[in-house]
């Protein structure tokens, strides 16, 4: 009989777990260990003609020798696209290469081994089939269904990656279990909670840090809110140790070994151990003998790290965990003294910085180690997955219990999109992290975002939640519905999770009411259906991922339809006119563009040349809507260009209030300060969004008389 496990799938370690009863076992890999390392690499022995794969501490092992074939830390990436800042700043971080992808969907961060491109889904479902045999071999018996966990604020990009994954790896993944809910379940596990209590789950792991309110009375977990940060945990605490020992060598020995690759491998690693000590240690010591090889002279590295400078060098991470504890609370109105016990987790939480500091926010009786914080969360997991015996159908008639890989219930053919888990003597409930909604035209803006489904709502959706829009022209005969996720007042600040486009037969008048509903399942995939009013047509389909940056432009865009003798002249001028702009925005955004955006600028203009040359119109028609997509589509640099238009159309205060709103935000994107960037772009788009409001006929860039299929958030 197969069997069904909890897997922590962490950023720097994994581990699985089976439950049976009232007893968890972790399992053990093939070196023995209960944590495996989340690395993967590749080898290409000598007289072999394919590259050997190495998994966990195999991989871990050579790196040293194979450092640009080794991939870690890649959960970091996972899901996004290449020109996430995200991805930009963790490509400064690895010693292997971080790449566009090309397929099967391009524009996602991918990344390079052994000469190969792969997304990290890819590297994660080697990871997965990995931890799948040797538990196989652990429990002597085949395992087919998994519990798999993920970062609590992951968006739906990154969990449909993690859901592939899974896939690819030859499990069924009953459900995608947030990583603090996990640890929750370890905690409750050892708890009585009959009379209610308040948990906040502290997740502090390699590459990721997680926090949950969670409110437990008996076997019921509701999770109340989230809140973290993709990039912060223990490699940020292990890169400044490492800071410190390049530091060492360059005033020691004179010699720069950032650059060099297998040393920073072999740094990294000491830095880890360091860290370790220093958690039971004043001081810990570093030795690499036969560090590197500079001007034929080897170069030993010893030295001592006194835990008074490590705590100096991690101090502003910490401080940035107590501002999003803080936060968390806030959102939910509630104080420390509210909160009934705090669950360490994960493996930074053994630092004593971090400990401390949160036993003087909540009270050292209230900080809860009991629990091993390195195996807690798959130990939910493995809760998770025992518990769970399927999907119910939700046609109220049939109530046919369904294996969780399934779209359609075998009994009655009933959508399975609204079913909710079946769980034994538990009941867990899950909340989104964002908004989810979709872009609608908003007076003259085509990139209004209009929420259906806001911030805190539990999953999976008991009532689907429904939204009125309207035509945006006459005898329009496509509807289209892109949906988004995020927090930004403009689709362009939040995450593209797919589109929907429905033809109709006939046109509709302008302003014909369309009603548009969201639906989340369990595993936070979107199910859209389009219903017109009046006319008994309608259409649903659940959404795939695709490139997350991607935002729709229409092809009519600030072209008319005119068919007049001198139109390849007229496009061809519109398109010189563009390149000129393009050119100036490349030069005015320099420092705030990545280089992915900068290339596919570039590309677009040397596109855009030679249909000059050729005085091709249909050609010049392209090229401008190209080019005038990625100029909305360039982030941070093309809210700011959008505020300093805006500022030029208005007048008083508000023109002030763009003005110097758009310099700090160039100031805080041209310093890499991220959480200031993203403190100040919702507010800015809005103010833009208002400058619009008031006078309708200066139209955004990128804003249009016709809107391809777009839907208006009210009539007009």
């Amino acid at each position: 009989m197969s069997k069904a496990i909890g897997i922590d799938l962490g950023t720097t370690n994994s581990a699985s777990c089976r439950v049976e009863g009232d007893t968890h076992r972790i399992l053990v890999n093939s070196h023995n260990e209960e944590l495996t390392p989340s690395v993967v690499g590749c080898e290409k022995y000598d007289g072999d003609e394919e590259d050997v794969i190495s998994i966990g501490r195999a991989a871990a092992n050579q790196a040293r020798m194979f450092p640009a074939d080794t991939i870690s830390s890649v959960k970091r990436i996972i899901g996004r696209s290449f020109s996430d800042p995200n991805v930009e700043r963790m490509r400064e971080l690895v010693h292997f290469r971080i790449l566009e992808s090309t397929e099967p969907v391009a524009g996602l961060a991918a990344v390079e081994m052994g000469g190969r491109e792969y997304l990290p889904e890819d590297i994660s479902a080697m990871l997965l089939a990995d931890i799948k045999k040797y538990s196989q071999t652990a429990i002597g018996d085949d395992v087919t269904h998994a519990v798999i966990t993920v970062p609590a604020y992951f968006g739906e990009p990154e969990k449909a990656a993690t859901r592939e994954a899974g896939k690819k790896a030859g499990l069924v993944v009953k459900t995608l279990l947030p990583e603090p809910t996990a640890a929750a379940l370890a905690f409750g596990a050892k708890a009585n909670n009959e009379e209610g209590s308040f948990l906040l789950v502290f997740d502090l792991g390699g590459g990721t840090f997680d926090i949950s309110i969670i409110s437990i009375v008996g076997q019921d977990y509701n999770v109340l809110d989230v809140h973290g940060d993709h990039f912060l945990g223990g490699d940020d605490f292990d890169d400044e140790i490492v800071k410190m020992i390049l530091s060492h060598v360059k005033d020691k020995h004179s010699a720069d070994l950032v650059d060099d690759l297998k040393f920073r491998i072999i740094a990294k690693s000491k830095a880890e151990e360091a860290k370790k000590a220093l958690s039971g240690s004043d001081t810990a010591s570093i030795l690499i003998p036969d560090a590197a090889v500079v001007d034929g002279k080897a170069i030993h590295v010893r030295m001592k790290i006194a835990r008074k400078d490590f705590e100096a060098a991690i101090q502003p991470y910490v401080d940035r965990c107590k501002q999003l504890v803080k936060a968390v609370l806030d959102q939910q109105s509630m104080s420390a003294k509210q909160i009934d016990s705090l669950l360490l987790v994960g493996g930074s939480t053994a630092i004593p910085l971090v400990y401390e500091t949160m036993e003087k926010i909540f009270g050292k009786q209230k900080v809860r180690r009991d629990v091993n914080p390195m195996h807690c969360v798959a130990i939910g997991a493995g809760i998770l997955a025992e518990r769970m015996k399927g999907i119910e159908c939700p046609n109220p008639k049939c109530g046919e219990t369904c294996d969780e890989s399934l779209t359609e219930c075998p009994k009655c053919d009933t959508s399975l999109s609204a079913a909710r888990s079946v769980l034994e003597g538990m009941e867990v409930t899950d909340i989104t992290t964002n908004h989810f909604g979709v872009q609608a035209v908003h007076d003259s803006d085509p990139h209004a975002f209009r929420i259906l489904v806001p911030k805190g709502t539990e999953i999976p959706m008991a009532d689907s939640s429904k939204a009125t829009l309207y035509t945006t022209e006459e005898n329009q005969d496509l509807i289209k519905v892109p949906v988004f996720e995020g927090m930004g007042s403009s689709v362009l600040q939040n995450a593209r999770i797919g589109v929907i486009e429905y033809s109709l037969p006939s046109g509709l008048p302008i302003n014909h009411p369309i009603h548009i509903t969201l639906h989340l399942d369990r595993q936070s995939i979107v199910t859209v259906t389009i219903q017109v009013e009046g006319y008994g047509w309608s259409h649903e389909q659940s959404l795939k991922r695709e490139l997350t940056e991607e935002v729709e432009a229409q092809d009519d865009l600030l072209i008319d339809d005119e068919d007049e003798v001198g139109e390849d002249e007229r496009m061809v001028a519109i398109l010189e006119s563009y390149i000129e702009r393009a050119q100036r925005f490349l030069t005015e955004y320099d420092g705030i563009l990545t280089n992915s955006q900068k290339s596919r600028l570039e590309r677009a203009l040397a596109d855009g040349r030679t249909i000059l040359d050729d005085e091709n119109g249909t050609e010049a028609k392209r090229a401008v809507i190209d080019i005038d997509q990625l100029l909305t589509r360039c982030g941070t640099a093309s809210l700011i260009d959008q505020a300093i238009v805006a500022a030029h159309t208005t007048d008083g205060d508000t023109s002030n209030d763009l003005t110097t709103a758009a310099d700090e935000l160039r100031q805080a994107a041209e310093a890499g300060n991220l959480a200031i960037v993203e403190k100040l772009s919702t507010p800015i788009a809005s103010m833009i969004r208002q400058v619009y409001k008031k006078d309708q006929e200066i139209q955004q860039i990128g804003a249009a008389d016709k809107f391809g299929g777009l839907l208006r958030d009210e009539q007009q």
